[in-house]
């Protein structure tokens, strides 16, 4: 779809007929129109200059790992180092790890305020669906950086957008009929969704890895997301990434009248507050597993 769309046809198209989209090069498409800020004048077309730019800011402080799959804190900048061939960096590990926040939360909220000083992308950002709104439950931006190989195994939740500022991304959907969570610790080039993506044809995809997943996986379906692009993801759509490059991406839980948010729902599931939906879609093993990744205070 074209990054012109706008937010009431996104609305009624997607949103509300729960389709995932692409939206190419959206991210350059911040509420109120203006200039990319991923390109600004003479930037460097691989976000190269971006990215040098972002470590220099936040990449020499401890990042905390995205939790759906275990690892330590690091320092970012020589995290990623150990991927790039950077001389005197130690061998980088079989399986990396994608990063979401600083553990200062101080750190944290620049980094935030940084990486999305766009704003939401223009075709997202309806009233009735920032994540800002009454209805929300706070749960705003999150960041996910790592080198190529790293990624999230296959999860899922409430309605998200996800913009990449630079790198490239592979996704993998299955729609809520057919979603389901990967097996505990499961990294994805060990899942059988990767391996139906190469059997396609794309055997080019990152690292390699092995099998371990459910057939359903089999059925998936695959989007390569580039640099600017922002990609939508419905309630309920079973998702997985892999960085196919190092690359840096920002997004936002969406509310509407159809999906309370990740963090409403986690806070309210397991105290038996919620919505017919919360009753009917919710369950422990959902909890569980999504709990790993955004735990309740």
């Amino acid at each position: 779809a074209a990054a012109a769309l706008d937010a009431d046809a996104f609305l009624r198209r997607y949103a509300r007929a729960g389709r995932p989209v692409a939206l190419r090069g959206a991210l350059a498409s911040p509420p109120g129109g203006g200039t990319e800020v991923r390109t600004a004048a003479g930037a460097r077309a691989d976000g190269s200059e971006e990215r040098d730019e972002f470590l220099e800011l936040f990449g020499d402080v401890l990042w905390q790992p995205q939790l759906l799959l275990r690892g330590n804190a690091s320092r970012l900048r020589r995290y990623l180092d150990r991927f790039r061939g950077t001389a005197g960096a130690r061998k980088p590990p079989r399986r990396p790890l994608a990063f979401n926040r600083p553990v200062d939360p101080d750190v944290a909220r620049a980094a935030f305020a940084h990486a999305s000083r766009g704003g939401w992308p223009r075709a997202v950002a309806h009233p009735k669906l920032q994540s800002g709104s009454r209805l929300a439950g706070g749960a705003g931006i999150d960041l996910f950086i790592g080198p190529n190989g790293s990624g999230l195994p296959l999860h899922h939740h409430g309605a998200v957008w996800n913009g990449l500022r630079w790198g490239r991304k592979l996704w993998a959907l299955l729609p809520p009929a057919r979603a389901s969570f990967a097996p505990a610790k499961q990294h994805p080039l060990d899942s059988e969704w990767l391996q139906a993506w190469r059997r396609r044809g794309h055997a080019g995809g990152g690292p390699g890895g092995g099998a371990g997943g459910a057939a359903a996986e089999e059925g998936a379906r695959f989007c390569v997301q580039e640099a600017g692009d922002v990609l939508y993801v419905p309630p309920h759509w079973a998702h997985a990434t892999l960085n196919l490059e190092e690359g840096l991406s920002v997004g936002g839980f969406l509310q509407d009248d159809l999906a309370l948010s990740l963090h409403m729902q986690l806070a309210a599931a397991p105290r038996g507050i919620g919505s017919l939906q919360n009753a009917a879609l919710l369950h422990e093993e959902w909890y569980r597993s999504v709990a790993r990744a955004f735990p309740v205070a």
